[in-house]
């Protein structure tokens, strides 16, 4: 069974950032988002589309893949009232 994807809060990002040791700028790199669209999302002063939390999260998703760390971003539901 599959976990359905869902969107990426604020404290999500900041978390996925720690723990795969991410900058604003190597976030907005790997999305194509500007740094200053992240920064405010991030700070919780801008909500992104869903087609911007599926970029995001499909990004931050693949750097813990890659970084062979267990990826955190299933445990909340709150980023469903994002979307």
């Amino acid at each position: 069974m599959s976990i359905p994807k869902k969107g990426v809060t604020p404290e999500q990002l900041q978390q996925a950032a720690k723990d795969l040791n991410l900058t604003v700028a190597a976030i907005a790199e790997g999305t194509g988002l500007s740094k200053a669209y992240i920064s405010e999302f991030r700070n919780g002063k801008r909500n992104f589309k869903p087609s911007e939390q599926a970029l995001l999260r499909s990004y931050l998703e693949a750097e813990y893949a890659e970084q062979g760390q267990d990826c955190l971003l299933y445990t909340s539901d709150a980023a469903d009232d994002s979307l």
